[in-house]
């Protein structure tokens, strides 16, 4: 097949991608690394273990569940619900620690929370309730994910020519950029970003899976770039471009539409079996 490049530090969407993979479930698992690529285990894992030359499913899945557990431990942040903010350190900070060390490379690993929790302050004012439980969990998470494995790179665009009849301004072609060695490792460091600058997030009403929300009137996850594409090849009657749809959209419409049609037919059974009764009716 065709071997498609893209640089992932661009897609602000991959965790909510990574997030949408089932555990146990090898379908969810391939749809991503189809799309987006693999992970990159043997890119970084432990000195002296075994390469596998690709992802172990349980290498995919750990991140994908770990990745929804810390989004919906922010979204549980986000409503101030202390019941649901209680449900989730129970549920996720159990499955961190106790994952197989070959699965959850080093830097991922819940072990990071045995690091002495000094960082928001040791200030005995503090309460140490859920919320207090919940910030520190998420950054101690995101700094054993992120800490000495995205580090920023200043360089030279690719491309510029600068001689002389090069109207480009020589300052445009140097550029700050991010490396890194594994696709898991920018999706970390996405999420990490989404985090502390407080994106919007909310659950598409079709699929329930989380997406990344740049409006307030916006409930499905957003269109992909291959469907925008898609409709960018189309015109509207007026001449310009065709929005791209969300296609979790269209399902849901389609699914509403079935409904009122499948609402209607049973409501002319209603008046048929009706008039049927009447007419059977003796003088």
């Amino acid at each position: 097949g065709v071997i498609q490049t893209y640089y992932p530090m661009a897609h602000e969407t991959l965790p909510f991608e990574l997030a949408k993979v089932v555990p146990d479930n090898r379908d969810t698992a391939w749809e991503f690394v189809h799309k987006w690529g693999l992970l990159g285990y043997d890119s970084i894992r432990e000195p002296g273990s075994k390469r596998r030359d690709g992802d172990p499913l349980d290498f995919i899945w750990w991140h994908a569940y770990s990745i929804k557990g810390i989004l919906d431990l922010y979204d549980a942040l986000h409503n101030g619900d202390r019941g649901a903010i209680r449900e989730v350190l129970d549920r996720v900070m159990p499955f961190m620690k106790d994952a197989d060390s070959d699965i959850r490379f080093r830097v991922a690993s819940y072990m990071a929370m045995d690091i002495p929790q000094n960082y928001i302050g040791s200030d005995d004012r503090i309460p140490k309730n859920e919320k207090y439980e919940a910030v520190n969990f998420l950054m101690h998470v995101l700094n054993a994910n992120v800490n000495q494995r995205v580090s920023p790179i200043v360089y030279i665009r690719y491309g510029h020519i600068f001689d002389d009849d090069d109207p480009t301004p020589p300052l445009d072609a140097i550029a700050l950029e991010f490396s890194f060695d594994s696709l898991i490792e920018a999706i970390w460091w996405q999420l990490a970003n989404f985090v502390t600058r407080q994106g919007s997030i909310a659950r598409c009403k079709y699929c329930n899976h989380y997406f990344q929300r740049t409006h307030k009137s916006q409930h499905f996850c957003p269109p992909s770039e291959e469907r925008k594409m898609e409709f960018a090849k189309t015109e509207r009657k007026d001449g310009r471009p065709s929005v791209a749809e969300s296609l979790c959209a269209s399902r849901y419409r389609t699914k509403q539409w079935k409904v009122r049609q499948a609402e209607k037919k049973d409501k002319s059974k209603i008046v048929d079996n009706s008039g049927q009764n009447q007419g059977s009716g003796t003088n």
